[in-house]
């Protein structure tokens, strides 16, 4: 509900992943187009994925729409499952 695909550039998505994860090739659809990731950029959702013991938390930030939050992942056999997720506005 954050991304407004109907605002023009907002599509196709682009997506800020930080470092050390980068470089990892992100292969879904949004909208009906690829998600494109690209360098830090103000109109790109960022997001800040941090390692934890048995999953990841991520920072998620979309400053075009004042959005951010976390999301908590743990992994359960081969697929990972979201515990807890937060989002404001600011």
């Amino acid at each position: 509900m954050y991304l407004h695909p109907e605002v023009a550039g907002r599509v196709p998505v682009k997506v800020a992943i930080d470092a050390p994860y980068s470089n990892i090739p992100v292969d879904f659809d949004l909208y009906g187009q690829p998600v494109k990731v690209v360098a830090a950029a103000a109109g790109a959702v960022t997001l800040v994925i941090t390692p934890t013991a048995d999953g990841a938390l991520v920072q998620v930030s979309y400053r075009l729409e004042g959005m951010a939050g976390t999301v908590l992942f743990r992994k359960a056999q081969r697929h990972w499952k979201v515990i807890r997720a937060s989002v404001y506005e600011h």
